[in-house]
């Protein structure tokens, strides 16, 4: 409600029966009078301001919508008073003055870097109110939020620019709690935030298995040329299955599958986008994965590990290449023999050392619904991907090669007893070179 100097001191006194009174002592003092100036941080002991809204007039109940903060200091114009609800032309309660939109100066009230959380509701943002928002708020934790506003809008596109340089970015998707989700005179809000947040809640939603919302916040820091940042969350879960279904997050969003080439390891890239020719090299023998020429009578046929002496055979180099197929939005892996279309299974037989043959089961038959756990397996990168265990689903049972070559130099792959897991002396018979051609 905009008014002049005689109308503002002839106006109500603020609202204190729905706003908290924090008792400073220039919300009904005019802006231009000459005093000494009592700093809000000396008003609250050196602890931190929690909540500054600019150009907020206190809570405002009006046709059943909802604005403004009951606990919170007001940043607006000298002359400005309530302007809806029961309280219209009152001044504003805990009013900190400053001159208008453009000059916009609270350096006599507020110290730098002492406020917890920003709020800016539907009313312009010039280039002076984005510098003060950014001189206010704390760098560490501090939270800005803005409602009302799309991101393609000019006032944003003003205060993402002078964010960037406290490297602050927008926070996607974020859950607002009270008071700041009271509001409902608009339901759209950006939210703010300090990069290190960014890393710290991307790991934390990649930890709870939220892939997509990880994405979204890694997304936020990319477009933000972020590159240091980035490499710290993927290097934070190279070593984990997790790499891939966040991954796979990636893979559907054609915005920004980018990403998966410019900071995921070459291997699980590879695997990820269905590349056709993928060796599977056993590390300890040097011994490309491969299915036998010959089926049983159930249409399957045992996988080896080929003569590492012969490696991957020219003529027949498709016994050789395997099909990483993503299941389970990535968590797991169809992996198919390119030869025969035969997907890598565990058999159901244990043997005497209670491992089990792995084979590539029937391709007519394909994946068997009902007992697809068998044909389900997942990878977990060693060493950042340079290598990886491959675990069965059904029997948490890793993939090995036996010790005892046959007389063509190959040896059997199983499934290794799962209560031995990988042997700790023998880890390099339970790892797996994964390279594309």
């Amino acid at each position: 409600m905009a008014t002049n100097l005689n109308n503002w001191k002839k106006a109500p006194r603020p609202n204190y029966s729905s706003n908290t009174d924090f008792k400073f002592p220039y919300s009904e003092l005019l802006f231009e009078e000459d005093f000494f100036l009592y700093r809000l941080d000396n008003l609250k002991n050196g602890s931190f301001i929690y909540l500054v809204d600019f150009w907020g007039e206190g809570r405002i109940n009006a046709n059943g919508l909802t604005s403004g903060f009951q606990k919170a200091y007001n940043i607006n114009h000298q002359y400005q008073l309530v302007s809806n609800g029961a309280y219209k032309g009152h001044k504003i309660p805990n009013r900190v003055p400053t001159k208008d939109y453009e000059n916009v100066n609270t350096s006599n009230y507020i110290e730098d870097s002492v406020v917890s959380h920003i709020t800016l509701m539907g009313a312009p943002i010039t280039h002076n109110c984005a510098v003060e928002m950014c001189r206010l708020i704390r760098k560490d934790n501090g939270i800005i939020i803005i409602y009302g506003f799309n991101r393609t809008e000019n006032d944003v596109k003003t205060l993402e620019s002078e964010l960037k340089k406290i490297h602050f970015y927008n926070y996607p998707n974020y859950s607002l709690k009270k008071p700041f989700n009271e509001i409902s005179l608009t339901k759209k809000h950006l939210v703010y935030v300090n990069s290190a947040i960014l890393i710290r809640d991307s790991k934390k939603e990649i930890t709870n298995e939220n892939y997509f919302q990880a994405k979204e916040l890694i997304n936020s820091l990319e477009v933000n040329d972020c590159s240091r940042e980035i490499r710290e969350i993927i290097d934070s879960v190279s070593n984990s299955y997790k790499i891939f279904p966040l991954g796979f997050a990636f893979l559907k969003d054609t915005k920004s599958s980018h990403i998966i080439d410019a900071f995921f390891p070459k291997s699980v890239k590879d695997i990820l986008k269905g590349e056709v020719e993928i060796s599977i090299t056993n590390k300890m023998f040097n011994s490309p994965l491969k299915v036998g020429w010959n089926a049983d009578g159930e249409g399957d046929r045992v996988a080896f590990g080929g003569d590492p002496g012969r490696g991957v055979e020219q003529e027949n180099k498709d016994r050789f290449y395997w099909k990483f197929s993503p299941i389970e939005n990535g968590k797991y892996f169809i992996i198919t023999n390119n030869k025969f279309n035969m997907p890598l299974k565990l058999g159901f037989n244990l043997d005497k050392d209670a491992d089990r043959i792995a084979y590539g089961g029937n391709a007519v038959r394909g994946v068997e619904e009902e007992n697809k756990n068998r044909f389900y397996w997942r990878l977990l990168p060693i060493n950042k991907g340079k290598s990886f265990s491959i675990l069965n689903k059904e029997f948490d049972m890793p993939l090995k090669l036996e010790w005892n070559a046959d007389e063509t130099g190959d040896r059997k792959s199983y499934g290794g007893n799962p209560e031995a897991g990988i042997e700790k002396d023998n880890q390099n018979r339970f790892y797996w070179n994964v390279n594309s051609k």
